[in-house]
This record gives C-alpha cells, structure tokens and sequence, in this order.
C-alpha cells in the first residue's frame, strides 16, 4: 500500500461514482465501468476519468495517521524501522526476561549453604544485594560451585519463528506485505523464515519475492496454509504465525505474539486496524450462534486486561500466531489445523476457533501492538459462498457430537442443502474425527455464546 495509492483510494470511497456490485469482488467506477483494482490505483491506466485525483497529495497520507511512515518501503528493504515506543517496547520486554533470571538466581544464592568466604558470588556482592543483584544480571555468567547451581542464559532464548501467507492475485500488496514481516523482528536471537503459498496466481504477483515461495493450483486458503505449515515443521519452527498477503505490521510484533504463544496453550493475535477506513474493527472477536448462519465470527470490542490483552472467543484471522506443541494439539482431533475441508475457502477463523474452545486453548488479542489491514469491500473468491456453506455444514457435523448437532445445526444443514445432501455431508465428517471433549464440553462451549452477543 503505497501512499499515493491510499491516498486515491480514500477519495474514491467518498466518490458518488464509486458502487459495489455483489457479483464482483471489486467496487466499480461508473464513470467508465471499470474495476477499482490494484491496476485502478497506481497501475499505467490510473487516472480518475473525473479528475478527482488531480490534487491528491499523497504525503497528506501520514499526516492525517492512516499508516504510519514506518510501515512503508525504504530503499534498504532489510533495513529495521522503528518507532521510539516500538524500540521502548523492546527494551522493557528484555529487562523484563533479565529481571527473571536475576530473581531465579538470587533465590537458589540466598537459599545456598556456601559462606562469603567460600563462593565468589556472594564474596563480590559485599553484602549488598543490590551490587549481587547487578553481578547476577551478566548473561554470560555462571555459579562457581561445583556443579554449578544454574547456568549461563542468553539475553533472549534462541527462536524459530515462521510466518505463513497464502496469496493469490494480490497485486504489489504480497511484496509490501514482505518486507513489513522482516521488519516486525527486533530481537538479534530470532530467526524469521517466510513462506508465501501462490494459490494460482495469474497476476505474476509470486514472482520474484525474497522469501520462499510455493506453488498451488487454486488449492483454497486452509489448503495453502497447511502445505506451509508442513514446510514450517519441516524448517524447526518454535512458534508458527499466519497473515493476509495484504498486511504491515507493528515492528517487534512477531516476537510479541510468540512471547505470549509460547507462555501456555494461546493463540496470539494482532490488534486489526484498516488500510483503507471502510471497516472500523473492534478489539477482539466474538462467536455469535445463529439459525441462519450456525456459528459465525463478528468483530467486538471486548474487555482489555491490564497487560494489553483481550480475551476473545475467536480469532482474528487475518494475523495469529500459535507455538508448534499449541498446533500439534490442535491437530490431535482431526489431523489437521483447520477443518473446513469440504470447500476452498470460508469459515477457517470459525473452525479454529471452535476447536480453540472445545479444547480449551485461549484466544488472545493485543491492544497496542497490531496490523494494519487492506479490507477489501467484497469476497475477491467469487465462488465462495457455496464453498463456504459446505464448509458451515461439514464443520458443524464434525466438531460437534451427534447429539449437539440434532439439537442446533442439523436443520440449517438441510435449509442449504437438502436432506440427502445433508446427511452425505453429516457421514463423511463423522468419520473424521475423534473427539477428546465430551457433550458437557459442548454445551458450556454453547451456553458461552450467548453472552458473547453485543
């Protein structure tokens, strides 16, 4: 997301010219009838046939906070841009781990038989726990009993984090979206591999990228992320995220989400804020429970405890991060992350989240630190709705017993596709699975759902 092209892209979403047409992924311009594209916005043919950008200024674009200038590419792509409070950040997450280890020797030191006169540690501190406390705060040191009684530690643990994308006709978006994923690591002990799957890209968008790239044939979003993330595994990957190919993202960030992925069994999101101002998110998710859509995700603003964090009883899927033990986990019951396999595309965020619940795995949004987001005004999968009503309904049978499934979703099952259908979908996701929760599980899970509504 280019400056100029932002700029142009908040004019015309107060053009009267601009509609949106459900058929079509794309606002249009009537003022010629064409596609408000990538190509629209800074391509060769990128002139308003109104004359409504010719006075657009595009270094306004940081002015008025839309992204801020950090987000965007530098001449030396590798290099790290970051804001004050960002590297700030930083600072105090490092003290904050120095400051562990600190107390965890000072413990074992206090509780020691040895004298002054016998260990050097307590000989040096001269009595003063305050001038032990700065000698035990030396990374690189250890205790000089025999065996030590703890050991030297790193200023930050060594850590392997991958970062999946599946893209797919994105545009210059895949790129961007690239280099701000660099960026987002500070810490000099992580190493970040990047993955894009190209899921039959016909725009040459895949080409030429600095990461590593795999190629599918139009596989689905789910598909795509779990060829990545087989190749994450393969790599040793502590930690595995998972964006948009249409991103930026706060400096550090990366290492925040898996600094809280890596504290237990969560799942850790980036606050979601938009490019292009056509959707104000809120601050987390919720799971709403519907006749006409069963279980669906809706944007909330919910409540921030005292670290930055929301609680969330989905996903925000755009940016998460989890740790490899959290996955394999998740994976237990089906075999597999996300489980809306019986179409491309639609309901992944709700499928994990589902899972998340039953399994008791927390779902965790930051506040401060986050993403800014190109929302597209419509699904750029046109053939989604059919998949994603598969999708609904083999989800439902799977993750859900029998019981639970009778009593709430079988009958939105057979509104879309018939009994025959239903029970053809019903079969083949009951054999899928193998549930470790029970219908209690279930229910609480449900019964929670109701006061996640605004």
């Amino acid at each position: 997301m280019t400056p100029l092209k932002l700029a142009r892209i908040r004019v015309c979403a107060k053009c009267s010219n601009r509609t949106n047409d459900p058929a079509w992924p794309w606002p249009r311009c009537e003022a010629n009838n064409r596609e408000l594209n990538d190509d629209a916005f800074d391509g060769q043919e990128s002139d308003c046939p109104a004359g409504n950008w010719d006075g657009v200024k595009p270094e306004l674009v940081d002015e008025l906070g839309a992204i801020p200038k950090r987000f965007e590419a530098v001449a030396n792509e590798s290099h790290v841009t970051a804001s004050a409070e960002c590297l700030e950040a930083a600072v105090e997450n490092q003290k904050a781990y120095v400051a562990a280890f600190v107390a965890e020797r000072l413990a074992i030191c206090d509780a020691c038989e040895k004298t002054k006169a016998e260990c050097a540690m307590k000989k040096n501190c001269g009595g003063c726990k305050a001038r032990r406390r700065n000698i035990l705060s030396r990374p690189g040191m250890v205790c000089s009993a025999d065996p030590p009684r703890w050991k030297p530690v790193a200023p930050f643990p060594m850590r392997k984090i991958a970062w999946i994308i599946p893209a797919r006709n994105e545009g210059d978006e895949v790129s961007r979206t690239i280099i701000s994923a660099n960026r987002s690591v500070l810490r000099k002990d992580t190493e970040l591999a990047i993955w894009v799957i190209d899921d039959g890209s016909s725009d040459k968008s895949c080409e030429s990228l600095s990461c590593r790239v795999i190629r599918t044939n139009g596989a689905g979003t789910a598909a795509a992320q779990e060829i990545g993330l087989q190749a994450a595994q393969d790599w040793g990957a502590d930690v595995i995220g998972f964006s948009d190919a249409h991103m930026r993202f706060d400096p550090g960030l990366f290492e925040l989400l898996a600094d809280k992925a890596q504290a237990g069994r969560i799942i850790a999101c980036g606050h979601s804020r938009g490019f292009d101002m056509l959707l104000k998110a809120g601050v987390g998710c919720r799971l709403e429970l519907t006749e006409a859509e069963g279980i669906s995700a809706k944007w909330a603003t919910l409540p921030v405890d005292s670290a930055g964090w929301v609680r969330s009883p989905a996903l925000m899927g755009a940016c998460y991060m989890m740790s490899a033990d959290t996955l394999d986990y998740l994976r237990g019951p089906t075999g597999c992350l996300w489980d809306n396999r019986a179409g491309p595309w639609g309901w992944q965020e709700e499928s994990i989240s589902i899972k998340a619940g039953l399994m008791g795995v927390q779902i965790l949004t930051s506040d401060w630190w986050g993403t800014y987001h190109l929302y597209r005004p419509a699904d750029p999968a046109r053939v989604s709705g059919l998949a994603k009503n598969r999708n609904i309904a083999w989800g439902l049978a799977l993750l859900f017993s029998e019981e639970t499934y009778e009593k709430h979703f079988r009958k939105l099952a057979e509104a879309l596709f018939g009994e025959a259908g239903e029970r053809e979908i019903f079969n083949a996701a009951t054999k899928a699975i193998d549930r470790p929760w029970g219908v209690g599980a279930e229910a609480a899970f449900l019964e929670k759902l109701k006061w996640d509504k605004p």
